[in-house]
């Protein structure tokens, strides 16, 4: 089995297949509200695919074996950014992002072509195809595109609203990745994380009957000539 992470507090590992799907359908979820579900899905579903490399499997063993140990990591986000290029080139940037901010537009492709061409990254795509974690074929050129919005007149991308638009797509990324991961290495802070958050006009009661008190004990310090913060440690 290909794993996306060391054992947990239960002692199981987490599977790729498992990792790569769940922030798939949580980017999709996160993004669309702004329009960007599709783009988002194969964002997630392509951020770790890297992570299928050989090396990278060996990396996730060593740590295993030895968790108080810090070993040197390596690439895991040029293969996913690699197959995005094949049939949606937005698509590299989040995934190269997705720990370190979008990379600078003019230095991802002459990377890319390099990385394309590394072992590894090669094996961890055959790795990923073969055992049906991407789909085979891929999507045709053009069948993922951004929304229609960020098109302007002339039907070309305004970069402002791309800039802005990738960043709203990392965020989806980002979030969904750290919420899956946090669900496998700590499932008890994850539960309390999914609780509903209380009320917001129940927040704004508490809030108010709390400065209320503040202010009458104000005043009771005023009469009695004391300062507040007196008469706030002899309460």
């Amino acid at each position: 089995m290909l794993v996306a992470h060391t054992p947990g507090p239960n002692g199981e590992w987490h599977s790729l297949a498992v990792h790569l799907h769940a922030v798939a359908e949580a980017a999709a979820a996160h993004a669309e509200r702004f329009g960007g579900e599709r783009l988002a899905w194969w964002a997630g579903l392509l951020h770790d695919v890297g992570k299928a490399s050989p090396e990278f499997q060996e990396y996730l063993q060593r740590c295993a074996v030895a968790p108080g140990r810090r070993f040197r990591s390596t690439d895991h986000k040029s293969a996913g950014a690699v197959q995005a290029l094949a049939f949606a080139d937005l698509l590299a940037f989040p995934i190269l992002g997705h720990h370190s901010g979008i990379p600078n537009r003019e230095d991802v492709r002459l990377k890319l072509k390099e990385r394309a061409a590394d072992t590894q990254v090669q094996i961890a795509l055959e790795r990923c195809r073969s055992s049906g974690l991407l789909p085979d074929p891929l999507p045709a050129r053009g069948a993922v595109l951004p929304p229609a919005h960020l098109s302007g007149p002339n039907g070309k991308l305004d970069s402002v609203d791309v800039d802005f638009f990738l960043r709203l797509l990392l965020s989806s990324l980002v979030d969904a990745d750290h919420t899956d991961t946090e669900r496998h290495r700590n499932p008890e802070d994850a539960t309390r994380r999914a609780e509903p958050l209380p009320d917001i006009a129940a927040l704004a009661g508490t809030l108010l009957q709390d400065q209320e008190a503040l202010i009458d004990a104000s005043a009771r310090s005023a009469k009695h000539g004391q300062p507040l913060e007196l008469h706030q440690a002899r309460e």
